[in-house]
């Protein structure tokens, strides 16, 4: 029951579906603007008490988690299992709610949907109005808003 398709709760928002009422519940604070909980390391703000949480790994070096398969260290099971599933299996167990398309995880899913069965672009520019749907575009856009040698913006 676990890789069942059903997903009954929408989200009015966006319209991404959830398993659970829990799941949908959580991410609904992506609509909301707001990054309640905040890194005292480094400012960096998130909108999920476990993304801080897992955030605040990546301010340590420590690797704890290895492979089994090839000895790979990561700093957080959830890492480590990404890389298991993507590396070292062909099993594809999540399948797309609105389409035929099956992938290994479920991060997968999550930007396969977003990019070709929503109009979703939770990731905008604080300097100017401009959205986008993956987080890399926006990294790669807000450097154009930074000065060149010469103190002039792209």
């Amino acid at each position: 029951h676990t890789h069942s398709n059903i997903f009954p709760y929408q989200c009015t928002k966006c319209g991404m579906k959830f398993k659970h009422s829990t799941s949908m519940k959580r991410h609904e604070i992506i609509h909301t603007g707001e990054f309640p909980h905040e890194c005292n390391l480094c400012g960096k703000g998130f909108k999920l008490k476990d993304a801080l949480r897992s955030h605040l790994r990546s301010h340590s070096e420590e690797r704890h988690y290895k492979c089994q398969h090839c000895g790979a260290a990561f700093k957080s099971s959830g890492s480590r299992s990404t890389h298991m599933k993507s590396v070292h299996t062909t099993e594809r167990l999540y399948s797309c709610s609105d389409c035929t398309a099956t992938f290994k995880t479920v991060g997968s899913v999550r930007i396969h949907w977003r990019l070709k069965h929503s109009n979703e672009r939770p990731y905008q520019c604080s300097i100017c109005t401009k959205a986008y749907k993956l987080k890399y575009e926006l990294t790669r856009h807000q450097k154009s808003h930074e000065p060149l040698n010469d103190g002039e913006n792209i």
